[in-house]
């Protein structure tokens, strides 16, 4: 899994891409020597500790990757049904929107940007049939009433089929 961050207080700067691996076991030291320099020169900052409360986000995908609609992701994909349109929209909030979590609302909106593969058919029961059957398939996982993430190993494979 990879991770970017990038953090400015006052001159000090530091920006990082890479394995979080290589963020816990090289740049962490780093990081903390450079927020504890920021704390005594200019005052309160974060405190080291605050850093637990951070979650690596995985970088977002260049080149071909870096940006996808909805539509385009459910072209290249070969969209024919209405969990296969959950899937194209969890992609693109998922990876190009940077969420870590998704909404049935937010899934819905972004399912019905996806014109010519959307059908006023994939509203409700028909929807929630979908999303129950991505759950049993191990492609997402409701994490709260009608809050779902996209499995990572299913966003692995998804990624490999639209590069």
């Amino acid at each position: 899994m990879t991770m970017k961050l990038e953090i400015k207080v006052g001159v000090v700067e530091l920006s990082f891409e890479g394995a979080v691996e290589t963020f816990e076991n090289k740049v962490e030291a780093v990081l903390l020597d450079l927020l504890e320099l920021a704390r005594s020169k200019w005052g309160a900052v974060a405190h080291s500790s605050d850093l637990s409360l951070i979650d690596p986000l995985p970088a977002k995908p260049a080149g071909p990757l870096s940006s996808m609609t909805a539509k385009s992701i459910a072209t290249k994909l070969g969209v024919d049904s209405c969990s296969e349109l959950a899937v194209a929209a969890f992609v693109s909030l998922v990876v190009f929107g940077r969420k870590d979590t998704v909404t049935r609302q937010q899934l819905t909106d972004e399912m019905k940007s996806a014109t010519g593969f959307y059908k006023a058919s994939y509203r409700g029961g028909n929807l929630t049939r979908s999303l129950d059957g991505l759950i049993k398939k191990d492609t997402i996982v409701e994490v709260a009433t009608d809050t779902y993430s996209l499995k990572e190993s299913a966003r692995v494979e998804l990624e490999g089929k639209l590069a």
